[in-house]
């Protein structure tokens, strides 16, 4: 009994130094922020750990080394070695992998010999990979030899190569390193080091222009500095360029998402429309960059987000490379849940490279420690996800009860009060949403629906509100008469 004292008390001790953070088994931290304050609050886990996805999984006599993107079809995770210059398979069922790419065959298993060189067709410091569902192709930023290599779904034949187009202006080497193709066949990549912005190619692999603004953070002072200096001070200071995009991704609707892990970057995260300009969402109270002086350790050091995983619907996971976190931020901006930590530990992360969505699932990988991990939904993270799911979709009545169980399982989840909030609101019950969104701290949800309610009390009190006004009307013109009759008559 003594012992299961002390060690409840101990618990107990390590739970309220921690900051009221959920610590997992597996060494992940779960936390979110509270919209009061900013500080960190307790949070049920939203994911756990399910499998580990290392050289163990290996059926082939190779090992695995830095892995730096994972990409996820139907059947197959593909793992991304840069430094071995291979792409595992992984399969989904058993998590195994018994076959990977390095060297590159025709359709009927041929060798294929590169033109150039005429020696045989082989991969060299690949950094992403990109599957394409509507034509079952996988394409490959081969990014050593500057070329994209399109490849059936299964990796087994090349279908085309893609090297530098004609015409490609601006002085942005061709050496994709993180790419994505758009449902309508459009081909997007960054450039380590480009300042350019992100490379837009035709689906036939012309060249069309480079996309998305970045811009960078210039002190007022430096600005001022630059004005009043002559043109020969002024080019000894030198230009300033634009930032570079850190990794890329794109959701069903064709919209690109972007991170930026510069320090000289104004922004950290991007949803780009048509013509190029930021349009990502920021409805929630925390902002999208991750952790900073409010974070598990008191530094100023920001999160530097590495890669995005959009869901399908409207969900993104960000990948923090400092802190080793994953941040999951829903369609409107609003922080669902931050998971995992820095460390060696099983769960934990020593260099985060790599996200990406498996249904509901997602899978980090980790370039130091050569591995992948997979986290699944916990009962309350399933909530939270269907919660979302719904609302995305308008299906207001379901996202309802699914924020309504999230409460009673999560009393500290402030975006499911803002959710309820949002359904009231829709609903026309602008003082139930009033309610909830002060619940939330959300400011502007509660100024919308202070607005529709008073709006709604002035219509369902027009009558008494004209009585009113006409009273008061009258009473002045009353007093302004009597006092004219007086003054006449003195």
């Amino acid at each position: 009994m003594m012992r299961k004292a002390i060690a409840a008390l101990a618990a107990a001790v390590l739970l309220l130094v921690g900051g009221g953070l959920s610590v997992m088994a597996d060494n992940t931290y779960q936390y979110s922020y509270s919209y009061h304050n900013g500080e960190l609050v307790e949070s049920l886990p939203a994911f756990e750990l399910r499998q580990v996805i290392d050289n163990r999984a290996l059926t082939v006599n190779v090992t695995m080394g830095g892995i730096v993107d994972v990409e996820v079809s139907d059947d197959t995770i593909y793992l991304v070695d840069e430094s071995n210059s291979r792409i595992y398979l992984v399969d989904k069922e058993t998590y195994t992998i018994s076959s990977f790419l390095k060297t590159i065959q025709n359709e009927e298993g041929g060798i294929v010999v590169d033109q150039e060189t005429g020696k045989q067709l082989m991969l060299s410091g690949p950094q992403s990979v990109f599957w394409f569902e509507p034509e079952n192709e996988l394409y490959v930023a081969d990014t050593g030899e500057e070329r994209i290599l399109v490849l059936d779904a299964d990796g087994h034949y090349l279908k085309r190569i893609i090297t530098r187009p004609e015409g490609m202006i601006g002085d942005t080497v061709f050496a994709p390193s993180k790419l994505i193709v758009t449902p309508i066949g459009k081909i997007y990549f960054t450039v380590n080091g480009s300042t350019e912005g992100i490379v837009e190619l035709q689906n036939d692999g012309s060249f069309s222009c480079y996309f998305g603004t970045n811009e960078p953070e210039v002190s007022v002072i430096d600005y001022i500095w630059k004005m009043l200096s002559s043109d020969t001070i002024r080019d000894q200071m030198g230009r300033t360029y634009a930032p570079e995009f850190s990794n890329i991704d794109v959701d069903a609707e064709g919209f690109i998402y972007a991170t930026s892990l510069d320090v000289e970057s104004t922004e950290k995260l991007f949803r780009f429309n048509g013509k190029g300009a930021n349009v990502i969402r920021s409805a929630g109270n925390a902002e999208l960059t991750g952790d900073a002086v409010t974070g598990l350790v008191n530094t100023t050091t920001t999160s530097q987000f590495v890669d995005i995983a959009v869901s399908d619907y409207g969900l993104y996971a960000v990948l923090d490379k400092t802190y080793g976190r994953v941040f999951i931020y829903n369609f409107d901006g609003y922080l669902l849940n931050v998971f995992s930590s820095r460390g060696s530990a099983q769960g934990q992360l020593r260099t985060a490279t790599g996200i990406a969505w498996d249904g509901d699932d997602l899978i980090v990988v980790d370039g130091a420690l050569a591995l992948a991990y997979v986290y699944t939904p916990t009962p309350f993270g399933r909530v939270m996800l269907d919660a979302e799911e719904y609302y995305y979709h308008g299906d207001w009545a379901k996202a309802d009860e699914q924020y309504r169980t999230a409460v009673k399982l999560n009393a500290n989840y402030y975006v499911a009060y803002s959710g309820i909030g949002r359904n009231c609101l829709m609903n026309g019950e602008y003082e139930d949403a009033m309610y909830y969104f002060e619940l939330s701290d959300d400011k502007d949800g509660y100024s919308q629906a202070y607005e529709e309610y008073r709006s709604q009390l002035i219509k369902d009190n027009y009558g008494w509100v004209f009585a009113f006004i006409f009273l008061i009307l009258g009473a002045i013109v009353y007093s302004e008469v009597r006092y004219q009759r007086k003054k006449k008559k003195s």
